[in-house]
């Protein structure tokens, strides 16, 4: 079948060109391998791909060699080509791509850390992913037999939660326990860029010390307990107490909670969404 592609490449290559002087345009080569920039965020393109991400506390960074993604490239006329793609290691030509003659353009879309596609989705588990911060890609219409880098910018998927804590009293912000319980399960569709059939099912996780930071499935708000237990001080609330303005946590946006211990309560100390993307602010006191 490569046989077959490398062929309508090679005479799309030829149609194109007739006519054209070599001075005209450069010649455009079925054996031409696809270069990719790409970056995460807002962050500067790179032209390597992936293994660890390195990340800032803000979510933004470059891939390093070695890093692997999951492509899927989707040409018009509904031809697929899916692979795992590791940078500086995988070498992927225009004539490896599944089209055919009519087919003018392909759409690239890309996951990190590496999933087993199936029709371009996945399910994804919160709780048991080892690497929580899904990243996602698109870029659309690219021409094929394009001479020109296709860019795939990485963008998150999930929610980040983050509660900081301050203290008015003597207890020791070291010692503070922050439990998160949300729904943690739902199905990616890649193609698309969206998130389906959001399980009911919840997870609990838990972080020690005066930041607590959790990646969440995007969901509604009054579907989020948080649960802190500071010495003797121990309090559980829905996260519609802290939150009345927005009723869903939305994905590539970041939630931060400000609270502070005193005198038995915990107070809420302007919050906001951001981050990810800018949402607002909101004030609040729960009494222990």
């Amino acid at each position: 079948m490569k046989i077959k592609y490398y062929i309508l490449l090679l005479a799309m290559a030829i149609l194109v060109t007739v006519g054209c002087n070599n001075d005209d345009k450069p010649s455009l080569n079925p054996n031409k391998k696809i270069e990719f920039k790409t970056s995460i965020a807002t962050e500067t393109a790179i032209t390597s791909i992936m293994k660890s991400p390195q990340l800032d506390q803000n979510g933004k960074g470059n891939f390093t060699n070695g890093d692997t993604f999951s492509l899927q490239i989707s040409a018009q006329s509904g031809e697929v080509t899916v692979l795992r793609y590791t940078i500086e290691e995988t070498d992927l030509y225009w004539k490896d791509i599944n089209i055919n003659s009519e087919d003018k353009a392909v759409d690239f879309a890309a996951c990190y850390p590496e999933q087993k596609l199936i029709d371009g989705k996945f399910s994804f588990n919160i709780e048991t992913a080892p690497y929580k911060d899904l990243l996602w890609a698109h870029e659309k219409k690219v021409p094929v037999l394009t001479i020109s880098p296709v860019n795939l910018t990485f963008k998150h998927v999930m929610h980040r939660l983050i509660i900081n804590f301050t203290k008015e009293s003597d207890i020791n912000p070291e010692l503070i326990t922050t439990i998160c319980t949300a729904k943690s399960m739902c199905e990616v569709d890649l193609i698309k860029g969206t998130l389906n059939d959001i399980s009911s099912a919840k997870a609990s996780l838990s972080e020690v010390g005066p930041q607590a930071v959790f990646q969440i499935i995007p969901q509604k708000t009054s579907d989020v307990f948080i649960e802190v237990k500071a010495e003797q001080l121990e309090r559980k609330f829905n996260l519609t107490e802290a939150i009345k303005e927005y009723d869903n946590l939305e994905s590539g946006m970041s939630l931060t909670v400000n609270i502070t211990l005193k005198d038995g309560k915990i107070l809420f100390e302007g919050n906001s969404i951001a981050g990810w993307e800018d949402q607002g602010s909101v004030e609040g006191e729960i009494i222990m």
